[in-house]
Parts: C-alpha cells; sequence; structure tokens
C-alpha cells in the first residue's frame, strides 16, 4: 500500500494509555495525536486515512462519552483498537466501538490491564509484547478480523447515573490552596473556577491525582469496594 496515511490516535487522563500509544509511536515513526488535549479535539472536523491506530481507556465498561462523540467524524479504511481497563472487565466495548466505525475493517486488537484510577496499585506494562501486531502494521498485513462479545452490564443509558453513584467526588475547602492545577489538568474541562465539581465529568480522578494537598477526595460507593475484592486481571490480549 504505497503512500500510506497511518494515523495514531490516544485519549489517556491518566497517562496508562499514552504509554502504550507512544510505544507505537517511536516504532511506527508516527505523531501521536493526543486527544485528551482540549485544543487537539477542537481541531478534529473529519479524520481519513488507510489505518487508524486508536488507543483509548474503559470507564465503566464503555468507550468514554469524550471520545465517543467525536468518533463519528473518523472515515479510514482499516482500524487498529487498544484498548486499557483497570483489570477487572472491558465489558463489549470492541463491540462498540465497531458499531461507532462501521464502514472500516478491523485488523486487529489489544486489550491491557493498566492501573485502575479509583485505587493505588501497580500494573507493569511489558510492550515489546505489542511487537506483533506493530510488525503486521509495517508488513501491511490488513486481514480483517472478527471480534468477539462479550457481556456489558454498564449499558450506554445507564452509564452516567452508575458512575455518579459507584465514584462521588469531595472538595476540602479547607486544604484546598487554589492553584488551579485540577482546572488546568481537568480533560473534559469540568471543574470550574471556584473547584466546583460537577457530577457530569468522566471521573477519570486526574483531579485526585493532581491535586498537591489531597483537597480534593475519590470515594467509592460499596459494591464497587466490593467489586474490587475480586483478583484483577494482568494478562494482555492482543489479536
Amino acid at each position: 500500500m504505497e503512500n500510506s496515511t497511518f494515523k495514531n490516535y490516544v485519549f489517556s487522563p491518566n497517562g496508562e494509555t499514552k504509554k502504550i500509544a507512544d510505544y507505537f509511536s517511536s516504532e511506527l515513526n508516527l505523531d501521536v495525536i493526543d486527544l485528551t488535549e482540549e485544543d487537539i479535539r477542537e481541531q478534529i472536523t473529519e479524520e481519513r486515512g488507510d489505518l487508524c491506530i486508536l488507543f483509548l481507556p474503559v470507564y465503566s465498561q464503555n468507550i468514554p462519552r469524550l471520545v465517543r462523540n467525536m468518533l463519528s467524524k473518523f472515515q479510514f479504511r482499516f482500524y487498529i483498537f487498544n484498548i486499557t481497563y483497570g483489570g477487572f472487565s472491558y465489558g463489549n466495548v470492541l463491540q462498540k466501538l465497531k458499531k461507532l466505525l462501521p464502514f472500516g475493517s478491523v485488523i486487529g486488537y489489544s486489550i491491557t490491564p493498566v492501573k485502575h484510577a479509583y485505587i493505588n496499585q501497580k500494573i507493569k506494562i511489558e510492550l515489546a509484547q505489542y511487537n506483533p501486531l506493530i510488525e503486521r502494521i509495517k508488513k501491511h498485513d490488513f486481514a480483517p478480523i472478527v471480534l468477539p462479545r462479550r457481556l456489558s452490564i454498564y449499558p450506554i443509558m445507564l452509564e452516567q447515573c452508575l458512575t455518579d453513584y459507584n465514584y462521588r467526588l469531595k472538595l476540602d475547602a479547607d486544604k484546598c490552596t487554589h492553584c488551579g492545577l485540577c482546572i488546568e489538568h481537568c480533560p473534559t474541562n469540568q471543574i470550574k473556577e471556584g473547584i466546583i465539581l460537577p457530577k457530569s465529568c468522566l471521573k477519570c480522578s486526574k483531579c485526585v491525582q493532581i491535586c498537591p494537598t489531597g483537597a480534593i477526595l475519590g470515594k467509592t460507593s460499596l459494591p464497587v469496594r466490593l467489586y474490587f475484592q475480586k483478583k484483577q486481571k494482568t494478562s494482555v490480549i492482543i489479536r
């Protein structure tokens, strides 16, 4: 495929997904188009080309709403989906992505457990394990594959309600120094002046992690705390 157009897109509020995107970028000599940045998202109008390599985290077993609303602007011949999740369940996200991108063929995917946004654990990502998929891209081996179907307990219609219930943000005004870091780094620009934390945010916990004084707290619901007692998956799936 001469004069091919390959593009590398990532959405990564906490940086875990971007680690994988950066590795693909270095191995394939491609720029990373970081959809986490508001100014980059605003420049997206109509994206076309031969191959779209997409890197996305899973939230509540769904594609992040911010990215989901943009995918109608993508028109590529081929797609590779690289999904990261907290090691418990990624739901039926592969099929949901294909439904949003119906006109191209999926030629590969990876599913990677990474550090969960709500709990403090470490999962080391062995980047060399993606080399077979990268080699297929280099060889232009673009044979379509069949995506698996899986059960998802978080339907899109209830996603926001379940997310709001399962993870709540709270501000400790006595600890807040109004440094503005949470406003500056919020990937969805939901935090307003005065440190107002709306219920409609993505709940990526970026503000909790970046706050230097611990003024922003994230509290999980009892069902989620019980859910986290399950054994966390660590193996990567690559097809």
